[in-house]
């Protein structure tokens, strides 16, 4: 019993079937109790042979073991620590935005393609939710995966001002007030989390961070039922919702209408003019209510005027520094300070590079492991560089080693340009919901080419990438200023004839209500 114990507390693998069972373990200890008699009896040595505990003595023994051992070794390491998982106690926090919970998942719900009317397939949605209040501060929406971009992204939503609601969404009545720099952030155990882009995050915020252990959502209970809230309050009653089962008469692809700015405009009424507003628990106080409490003695700080949000909000990672600038991502970026910096500490350097993943026509760059600050670089190939986003950026090396056998600058800008055909000539043809995913990954569909357009004060000026020229609201709203020179616009795809929308019916039998099947 004790070597399944051991055995089951050791096994790295998560997710397997329990180590043993207990007619498993009996039929193992009667196997060596009959070996040693053999032995004995081999030996010529007298005596009794020793004899095999019936059932209920092994049953007895093994129910004066630790509870959670024996459920360790029966369920199974991931079983046994959701049976016997317990709260941290009660850590109410004492103001709005002294404990912030952050968690992503995979909206159940299809968007289109706003021109073509496409289903593009089921967006990410990150977001952080303040404890006091379980009012949301920060929001991403996309189809970008899980990283230390959608987490920044958000976190630059949740760090400033919304005062966009109010100009861009006239016909939402309340203020959305939720706002600040958070002092905690409760993050996942995932890879993403533990870069180094977390870190100067809450370096340069001065906030702390934390972990909960892996599968364990309870430990962020706040912002894993906001959730379910969000799926059976708002979601499950729009076209395009995903059923847990297969309903013949349903197809989200087809029955589905709403584009990613549309669904921004349904989720911003439902947070501001809906949730917010609604008595919850106990107390029955709404988020909003609780959010004027919890800010009365401890007001929110916000980011200064001073502060450089596409530096603050970049990603972090490494980068070579020699007589041709700085190279990232197999880009050049060159700049006056930077050759100071090198005459001073070497003509061969490593250095830390935050770039704003939405646009690699600047980064900044400085010596590792320094208080030294962040000096400016452009990108030599600015004109392909310029509001090109860094996962576009690498499909673009891929396809020119692919097709031309090397990266160049003029093999990057042929790759571009066939990227760009490509998705002209396979999105309206809506090939699967897998090819359109990536194709909105590609485009760049989702709110970094929104939020990141938010200054100071919380007010959006024009939108880039895909939704360059576009307002916010959707249906109409305050006209944003045309951006000129974007090159990875929806509309830069030849729209084509419209996709045929097959109804599915229900094939059932009418004969009880007197008609004609």
């Amino acid at each position: 019993m004790l070597e399944a114990i051991i055995t089951a507390k050791q096994d790295r693998k998560v997710g397997l079937a329990p180590v043993t069972t207990l007619k498993n373990m009996r039929a193992k200890a009667a196997k060596i109790i009959n070996d040693e008699n053999t032995r004995h009896r081999a030996l010529g040595q007298s005596g009794a042979a020793i004899a095999i505990p019936s059932a209920s003595t092994f049953n007895r023994i093994w129910n004066d073991l630790p509870a959670d051992d024996r459920a360790i070794v029966i369920n199974g390491k991931v079983e046994a620590a959701r049976l016997f998982r317990g709260g941290k106690g009660v850590s109410r926090p004492r103001a709005c935005l002294d404990l912030t919970e952050y968690d992503e998942t995979r909206v159940p719900m299809f968007l289109f393609d706003e021109k073509l009317g496409v289903p593009l397939g089921r967006p990410w949605l990150t977001w952080y939710i303040d404890v006091y209040s379980t009012a949301p501060v920060g929001i991403y929406v996309g189809f970008e995966n899980p990283s230390d971009l959608t987490i920044a992204s958000a976190l630059r939503h949740c760090c400033l001002p919304k005062a966009y609601v109010a100009r861009e969404y006239p016909t939402i009545v309340n203020r959305y007030a939720p706002a600040g720099v958070p002092r905690h952030v409760v993050f996942d155990n995932g890879l993403a989390q533990w870069g180094g882009t977390i870190e100067q995050l809450a370096f340069d915020l001065d906030m702390s961070i934390s972990y909960t252990r892996p599968r364990t959502p309870w430990f962020k209970a706040r912002v894993e039922g906001m959730f379910e809230v969000l799926n059976k309050t708002l979601l499950r009653e729009l076209p395009g919702f995903v059923l847990a089962k297969d309903m013949h008469e349903y197809d989200p692809t087809i029955h589905g209408c709403i584009g990613l700015r549309h669904f921004l405009y349904i989720l911003h009424a439902w947070l501001v003019d809906v949730f917010m507003q609604e008595p919850q628990g106990l107390f029955m106080q709404s988020p909003a209510m609780l959010w004027e409490e919890g800010t009365r003695d401890h007001a929110p700080s916000f980011l200064p005027r001073s502060q450089d949000l596409d530096l603050l909000f970049g990603i972090k990672r490494m980068g070579r520094l020699d007589h041709r600038g700085v190279r990232f991502a197999n880009l050049r970026y060159h700049s006056a300070e930077l050759q100071t910096l090198r005459r001073r500490h070497g003509d061969k350097l490593t250095v830390e590079v935050k770039v704003d993943p939405s646009n690699l026509a600047v980064i900044h760059a400085r010596l590792p492991n320094t208080n030294s600050g962040w000096v400016r670089a452009e990108a030599t190939l600015l004109p392909y560089a310029e509001k090109l986003s860094l996962h576009r950026h690498q499909l673009n090396q891929k396809n020119a080693r692919e097709l031309f056998g090397e990266v160049s600058a003029a093999n990057l800008c042929r790759a571009h340009e066939r990227l760009h055909e490509l998705i002209a000539e396979s999105l309206p043809t809506a090939l699967s919901i897998r090819s359109n995913s990536l194709i909105a990954r590609a485009l760049g569909i989702g709110t970094q080419h929104i939020f990141n357009n938010l200054n100071h004060d919380g007010e959006l000026s024009s939108l880039s990438g895909p939704f360059a020229g576009e307002p916010l609201n959707p249906l109409g709203g305050r006209a944003n200023d045309t951006q000129p020179g974007s090159t990875h616009r929806i509309q830069d795809v030849p729209a084509g004839p419209p996709r045929k929308r097959v109804r599915r019916t229900f094939d059932g039998d009418h004969s009880m209500s007197g008609v004609e099947p």
